[in-house]
């Protein structure tokens, strides 16, 4: 079982900025759990929760826009399945996959 130091290592590669090969979708992580996201040449400000890391498959579960928690209980938000390539430089998020059906892949900037 991986230490949670592997497990930090794999979250701090996610901290910092993430465009789309167009730049038509942004995501920027910053490390006070605060998120920006600019989508349609539009830009908004939430807030992000590392819920969950996998780091023999190097995926984050993320909690986007959480308005409350109780336990294990979350109000409000959607989680995002993450996922960094062995190269620290591709992010793809396979819970938008799902919804949009396209390949959502960005890299760091």
């Amino acid at each position: 079982m991986p230490d949670r130091d592997d497990r930090s290592d794999l979250v701090k590669e996610l901290i910092g900025k993430w465009e789309s090969p167009d730049a038509s979708l942004v995501y920027i992580f910053k490390k006070d759990g605060k998120l920006s996201i600019r989508q349609n040449g539009k830009w908004r400000d939430t807030t992000y929760k590392v819920d969950d890391v996998d780091i023999n498959m190097r995926n984050i579960v993320v909690n986007v826009g959480e308005k409350g928690r109780v336990g294990f209980l979350s109000f409000g938000g959607e989680n995002w399945v993450l996922h960094i390539d062995e190269d620290g430089k591709t992010l793809q998020n396979d819970s938008l996959k799902l919804k949009t059906f396209k390949d959502i892949t960005l890299f760091k900037r």
